[in-house]
């Protein structure tokens, strides 16, 4: 949410909406804000990823429908984290390429 003043808790709530619209990704119910790591279902925090962790999980939406290379030993232990966090079918090996990320699974 932008800073400001705010009238009224309806004028907080579309803020909020607003800025999620700008700023974060969305599978329906299922939002990732990048600059925070914060991943939300309906509006409601469950996960706050390390800024390492969410850069990594940034890159894989960004990329989608195509995938990331994944041959350095950093980005597999990053994808193996984000899979224990987030779900093991939230990233999809692409076999002897890389990894993808799987929207279906956070609907």
């Amino acid at each position: 949410m932008e800073p400001g003043v705010y009238p009224d808790g309806d004028s907080v709530t579309a803020a909020d909406a607003a800025y999620w619209n700008k700023h974060a990704y969305t599978f329906g119910g299922w939002q990732f804000l990048p600059a925070t790591g914060e991943i939300r279902r309906n509006g409601i925090l469950e996960r706050q990823l390390s800024p390492v962790l969410a850069e990594a999980l940034a890159d894989l939406i960004a990329a989608y429908p195509k995938y990331i290379p994944g041959s350095q030993d950093d980005k597999k232990q990053n994808v193996k984290r984000l899979r224990d966090i987030i779900g093991a079918n939230t990233i999809l090996s692409v076999h002897a390429w890389g990894y993808r990320f799987n929207p279906e699974a956070v609907l």
